[in-house]
């Protein structure tokens, strides 16, 4: 039986923009020189974005470990999704709710179902 997965796309599509955010405000803290004016709040340099590096840096960081979090859940939710599929060849009265549904459903008249019934021991 398959697994409805409807959500994954937009939850991928999500994680990946979070990673593309990521990575762009990540490389606006690289200012002229790794440790030099710019790094922490700018004071003025050119490669900082109007001194906002640090807080695009900090955003970063916070979408980072979100959207780690939230693969994480997905993954496990997937995979316990995986574990628990219902199959319905399992259990003890399995044969006799079949049976129930074709009959239900019309592809077999009353004498066929009385029959077969008696035949699966119900």
């Amino acid at each position: 039986m398959a697994t409805d997965t409807r959500w994954l796309k937009p939850w991928l599509a999500v994680l990946g923009g979070a990673a593309l955010v990521a990575a762009i405000a990540g490389s606006f803290m690289m200012g002229p020189g790794m440790m030099g004016p710019g790094m922490m709040w700018g004071y003025g340099s050119a490669g900082t974005v109007g001194g906002w590096g640090m807080a695009l840096g900090m955003l970063a960081m916070l979408a980072f470990w979100i959207a780690l979090i939230a693969g994480v859940v997905l993954l496990v939710r997937w995979a316990v999704g995986q574990a628990t599929a219902p199959n319905t060849a399992t259990g003890t009265d399995a044969p006799l709710a079949i049976l129930r549904r074709r009959y239900a459903a019309g592809e077999i008249d009353q004498p066929t179902y009385e029959r077969m019934k008696q035949e699966l021991g119900g």
